[in-house]
């Protein structure tokens, strides 16, 4: 999603940047089509027949759904069109990684070794900046975004300057011997993101390893998802098990100290990089070998994530307090390490596709969404697809104490069918020790 939560990208690997936008927004992105500056007369009247072309097929679906349509009145209600804004044509290999900048221009990366600037005053990208090897990862400077960082499958990491088309700082990460992987795979870069405010760049491996370095790129620390306890003492880790690739890293809105790391163990971690300690580790979704990538929601609250078994999964980032039926509260900070792993454990799981949910994100503006579902006039379709998930095995929770997690947010994820399905799910996650039981329960659900 765009940051103003109006624009939505997605690419794939059929090459093609694909921009959606929410019906609500459509009638201002028209107007570009008549702002555009750029001075060939036929690049103006392909851009004005695509915006003509566009107008054409939302004024037809919006009328009626047809009586056969799979989706019927869900076409209608959905807060997208089914027909992409505009589609960005360049890339000549699948896209890796798209990031938005504040100012609604768009990056986008590829196995084609460059990565892409556009605009949506543009058909074509605005310019390219060349890699030697397949760019995985890129993230716009979360306060300056004249600049951005990559990363590519040679070990390097570059920040570049858009205005001046040039790397201002590169860095080689550094190779970590291990008998577990080949010598090609020890500097493999496969996440990369801007953590504390743009002042720190936070870089994952092929070998689960994630690397600070300052905004010149300059080391800082190394840490490994392999110890569990953040300590970057080596000699005090366990014998090391397979090596885990780091497939997605993401800064908390409110806290940029802390990061959320995705991995292919079906884990994902809550690190504070200036303690250098793991907070919280979250299960119960599938990642053995996919580039899934765990996010937040606007308000840091919730955790989200697609998985490798088609569903996708929901945690509460940080436990509420719990409230025995005594009158006496039990937080999270007094729960031994054994009553957090349950904690952990207690998400809600979503299925709306039948093959791997490749990626789920939240709405970052979800009020725009829903305004347009309960002004739309039509019936809200409850989704049947809601289950219910118990956990039997609650011994070491603290009895006569419930929780309840509720909100109502939309949802975005795809499939490897090449299907984006929209959500709004009141999720509601109840905690009741009384019975020794966890009910993750879904709630008022549609599609």
């Amino acid at each position: 999603f765009s940051p103003d939560g109006q624009l939505l990208a997605t690419g794939g690997q059929d090459s093609l940047l694909k921009v959606w936008v929410l019906k609500s927004a459509q009638p201002h992105f028209d107007d570009f089509s008549r702002m555009t500056a750029d001075p060939s007369k036929q690049q103006n009247e392909i851009l004005t027949r695509r915006f003509h072309e566009f107008h054409q097929t939302i004024s037809s679906e919006s009328i009626t759904p047809t009586i056969n349509s799979k989706l019927g009145l869900n076409e209608m209600q959905a807060p997208l069109y089914p027909r992409p804004f505009c589609q960005l044509n360049g890339h000549q290999a699948p896209v890796l990684d798209v990031a938005w900048s504040k100012s609604l221009f768009l990056l986008s990366s590829s196995m084609d070794k460059t990565v892409r600037l556009w605009h949506l005053s543009r058909l074509e990208c605005l310019c390219f900046f060349r890699h030697v090897d397949f760019v995985s990862a890129i993230a716009f400077h979360p306060r300056d975004d004249r600049y951005f960082v990559s990363a590519s499958l040679d070990g390097h990491v570059r920040l570049w300057n858009i205005p001046d088309k040039r790397v201002v700082y590169w860095t080689l990460i550094p190779a970590q011997a291990s008998s577990q992987i080949t010598a090609a795979q020890a500097n493999l870069i496969t996440a990369v993101n801007f953590c504390d405010d743009g002042r720190k760049v936070i870089v994952g491996t092929f070998d689960g390893r994630f690397l600070l370095y300052t905004d010149s790129l300059q080391y800082d620390t190394v840490m490994n998802i392999g110890d569990e306890h953040g300590s970057r003492n080596h000699r005090s880790r366990k014998k090391r098990r397979k090596p885990y690739k780091i497939t997605g890293i993401e800064s908390m809105n409110s806290n940029s100290s802390k990061v959320l790391i995705t991995s292919n163990d079906s884990r994902i971690r809550l690190y504070d990089i200036r303690t250098k300690e793991i907070e919280r580790k979250y299960r119960g979704y599938s990642n053995q070998s996919s580039q899934i990538r765990a996010s937040f929601s606007h308000d840091d609250r919730y955790i989200i994530s697609g998985s490798e078994d088609s569903w996708f999964y929901i945690w509460r980032t940080e436990p509420s307090t719990i409230i025995n039926t005594n009158g006496s509260s039990t937080t999270d900070a007094k729960l031994t390490r054994k009553q957090r792993r349950h904690f952990d454990r207690v998400f809600e799981r979503i299925r709306v596709h039948n093959t791997m949910v490749t990626s789920a994100i939240f709405a970052p503006n979800p009020n725009s969404i829903m305004d347009h579902l309960y002004s739309s006039n039509l019936p809200l379709i409850s989704d049947s697809l809601s289950q219910t998930n118990r956990s039997n095995n609650s011994s070491n929770l603290p009895r006569s104490a419930s929780t309840t997690i509720s909100t109502a947010t939309p949802i975005v994820n795809s499939s490897r069918a090449r299907f984006i399905c929209i959500k709004i799910t009141n999720i509601s996650i109840n905690i009741n020790m009384d019975n020794q039981n966890i009910d993750l329960l879904s709630i008022d659900k549609r599609r």
